[in-house]
């Protein structure tokens, strides 16, 4: 298993992660191993794999927003070092600022600008245009978005 972490700094050239392939494994072990690639963002990770897929399918993307989401599905109940483990790794995401989008306590439409807004008609070219008057969006609940795929 090769691991390659990142926080928030890119890959060393765009071949980062085919040269670790390459340079750390032996041909043997290029045969059986697993790359493994956690980063903020697997942007980087999709671009090598769309390069030269020379991990025929064993490179392995990960965010770290999904990282948090495996060890929370985590079932510790019979080992409690590893529920104390995962305790703080979650814990130490969180603080770190990855963590589930939780929704928006409240919604408030935008401040009207002072003075007259401008529209390109083209025409008419640019015309006055009047502030359009919104119903406050206020909410007591949270509004929610999620996603169900992985």
């Amino acid at each position: 298993m090769l691991v390659e972490f990142k926080w928030n700094a890119p890959l060393s050239g765009s071949d980062q992660l085919h040269r670790q392939w390459s340079e750390y494994l032996t041909h043997a072990e290029r045969k059986v191993a697993h790359h493994l690639f956690i980063a903020p963002e697997i942007s980087a990770g999709l671009n090598a794999i769309s390069q030269n897929d020379v991990w025929n399918g064993r490179l392995i993307l990960r965010s770290w927003i999904n990282v948090l989401e495996i060890l929370n599905r985590l079932d510790c109940s019979s080992d409690a070092g590893l529920a104390k483990w995962k305790s703080q790794v979650t814990n130490l995401l969180k603080n770190l600022g990855i963590r589930r989008f939780q929704g928006f306590s409240s919604l408030y439409p935008p401040s009207l600008h002072e003075g007259s807004s401008l529209f390109w008609n083209p025409i008419n070219g640019f015309k006055e245009l009047e502030p359009r008057i919104g119903l406050p969006l206020k909410t007591t609940t949270p509004s929610f978005t999620w996603s169900s795929e992985q």
